[in-house]
């Protein structure tokens, strides 16, 4: 039982100790190779080599690199950028196209969970949906113009979208999607 507390105890450290979460995995990397390091220069000698350490905590001096990199501390966006006094990190990294990427890939993300959600309808449902909400293209369609597509009254669409709804909400997938978003 003392290795679980331990444990729970490390990761409610890991979680809260940063700015930005680092993977626990990694966490445990890092921690491995400073106590292996530590080893190593109270036995062997003062100077430690990344081969050694590499052989003890990771498969490969590449991997020794990109551990040693995942150490550096973190920098804040006010930090000032070299010898400029005006200019700081948080203004060097903004974007200011009109389209945010990281918006972009979040929506891409949710997309393709929205289209895996929607995996789950028979065709005909599925594009009615796809139509109605501007899945596709971006333009939502009426009852009408969805009706004329799959060859149904606007009647018989409205019936299919909230029928088609219905089995959403009760899918797992989706409602996972609903959580997510």
């Amino acid at each position: 039982a003392v290795w679980w507390i331990e444990q729970s105890l490390n990761r409610a450290v890991q979680a809260g100790s940063r700015m930005i979460r680092v993977p626990s995995p990694l966490l445990d990397l890092q921690r491995k190779m400073k106590r292996h390091e530590s080893l190593i220069r109270l036995h062997r000698s003062p100077e430690c080599s990344d081969f050694e350490l590499a052989e003890a905590v990771v498969e490969g001096v590449e991997e020794m690199d990109d551990l040693r990199r995942s150490l550096n501390a973190d920098v804040s966006c006010e930090a000032r950028v070299g010898s400029y006094e005006d200019l700081t990190v948080g203004e060097r990294l903004t974007y200011d196209d009109e389209l945010d990427p990281i918006d972009e890939i979040d929506r891409g993300a949710l997309r393709e969970k929205l289209f895996d959600a929607l995996n789950v309808l028979p065709e005909r449902s599925r594009h009615t949906i796809e139509g109605r909400f501007g899945l596709i293209d971006g333009e939502p369609r009426t009852l009408a113009e969805v009706g004329e597509e799959i060859g149904v009254s606007r009647e018989r669409v409205r019936q299919i979208e909230k029928h088609s709804l219905g089995v959403l909400r009760e899918n797992s997938e989706a409602l996972r999607l609903a959580d997510a978003s």
